[in-house]
């Protein structure tokens, strides 16, 4: 074979690709298109349905109007890893978070 790519098929034999295909990580064309329409329609609608603060003014719609529907986005776009060393302590009948910064403890 001619290419260096090679994928054998459900029978087992070898076949050519003609190229190795999209990157990993790259989103595919429609993904992006996708992405971009809809901040697109945010920025147009704003807080005010007239574009009003833009993407912003959206989400803050959308948080008053539809708190379920932005949690979802939240819970999207926030990082699935928080890092750090946490603690939970109950003093006085409070429970306290506690996280060790650079050698020193914060409470939340």
């Amino acid at each position: 074979m001619s290419s260096d790519i090679v994928k054998k098929q459900s029978d087992g034999k070898p076949r050519e690709l003609k190229s190795p295909g999209r990157p990993a990580g790259v989103p595919n064309r429609m993904t992006r298109l996708l992405k971009e329409a809809i901040m697109q329609a945010a920025e147009a609608e704003g807080m005010d349905g007239k574009g009003k603060d833009g993407v912003i003014g959206y989400c803050r719609k959308l948080a008053k109007t539809e708190p379920k529907a932005f949690a979802t986005l939240m819970g999207k776009v926030l990082p699935l890893q928080v890092q750090g060393d946490f603690k939970v302590e109950q003093r006085d009948g409070l429970t306290l978070l506690m996280e060790a910064v650079n050698g020193r403890t914060r409470t939340k």
